[in-house]
């Protein structure tokens, strides 16, 4: 998914919570920004983390 995004977009980020899938990883291998919460935070949680770190300056 993330390889395909990537043709429309410069920039993908994952919201991840910690699990025992490879969602994360394989994310990150295909050049998507990840974050990974430390536990479930509930459905709220992705979206917001993920506006978080959009009104964060880019490096």
């Amino acid at each position: 998914m993330v390889l395909l995004t990537k043709f429309y977009s410069d920039n993908v980020i994952l919201v991840a919570n910690r699990s025992s899938c490879r969602t994360a990883e394989i994310s990150r291998k295909a050049g998507a920004h990840v974050i990974v919460h430390e536990g479930n935070k509930g459905k709220g949680a992705a979206p917001k983390n993920w506006f978080l770190s959009r009104s964060q300056p880019q490096r």
